[in-house]
């Protein structure tokens, strides 16, 4: 393997953020869309749902109670396979980054106890909770090793989306866009791959190294790009992601 590190930041909305810091001048994000899972997800919970109100008012028994919850174990039956297709594809295409950029070591944020009495501390509503609880995290992580080889660091990502390493400045985020409050720097970003390099730097530099601000680039889905500090030494790279599991761009650090 190589020498490169891969840090990921995972989330609901975009299962991966694959941050590569490939030299000192170059830093390759790949942010991949998780907008079919959730849809898919979705679609199961409304259907199981209303076949549920249904069965709630049968006798236990009878043929259409028999009848309904054989369409509830269909309708879960083909949600579960649609999950199983996708998160393989979206490791794949994760792994894809991670051979591309030879990448020895994978360190992703810690989330693990993320679902953790968020009910008893009141940190998360009911719909928030439910997206928890239906999380496919873990098997996601599961098929990145398997289909890469390497086994997975954890590294706390408390501040890695608040934090704009250029001039250290934190703020909470609004939207899916990290926008810098300094006036002095004003730098825009998404913010998925604010956190994802925010875990590289700590691994990949031993000391604070501001970088230099990067115009905000819009419109890359399903396009792999990596980004120089330098603007007039920005480098495009790679390859184009085919659909259902798409993929976007940008760029960021933290300090330790």
């Amino acid at each position: 393997m190589g020498a490169n590190v891969t840090a990921i930041d995972e989330g609901i909305i975009n299962p991966m953020t694959l941050a590569t810091w490939m030299d000192e001048q170059t830093i390759c994000v790949t942010i991949i869309n998780g907008r079919e899972a959730r849809a898919i997800k979705r679609q199961r919970n409304k259907s199981v749902g209303q076949i549920q109100h249904k069965i709630s008012r049968c006798k236990p028994g009878s043929k259409r109670h028999r009848r309904l919850v054989l369409a509830k174990k269909k309708v879960k039956s083909k949600a579960r396979r649609q999950l199983w297709d996708f998160d393989h594809q979206m490791a794949r295409k994760a792994a894809d980054h991670v051979l591309a950029q030879d990448t020895g070591r994978l360190v992703v944020g810690d989330v693990r106890e993320i679902a953790y009495k968020t009910k008893v501390h009141h940190r998360a509503n009911r719909r928030h909770r439910q997206q928890l609880s239906q999380w496919s995290r873990g098997t996601q992580e599961t098929y990145l090793q398997e289909k890469t080889g390497l086994e997975i660091e954890y590294l706390s990502e408390a501040g890695s989306t608040k934090t704009w390493p250029k001039c250290l400045t934190r703020n909470g985020p609004s939207g899916r866009d990290y926008r810098c409050r300094n006036p002095e720097c004003g730098f825009v970003c998404h913010r998925d791959a604010v956190g994802g390099i925010n875990l590289a730097y700590p691994v990949c530099c031993q000391s604070c190294y501001r970088v230099s601000p990067l115009a905000a680039v819009k419109g890359l889905i399903g396009r792999c790009r990596c980004m120089c500090r330098d603007p007039q030494d920005r480098v495009e790279c790679c390859h184009w992601i085919e659909a259902p599991v798409e993929a976007e761009h940008k760029f960021v650090e933290v300090s330790l």
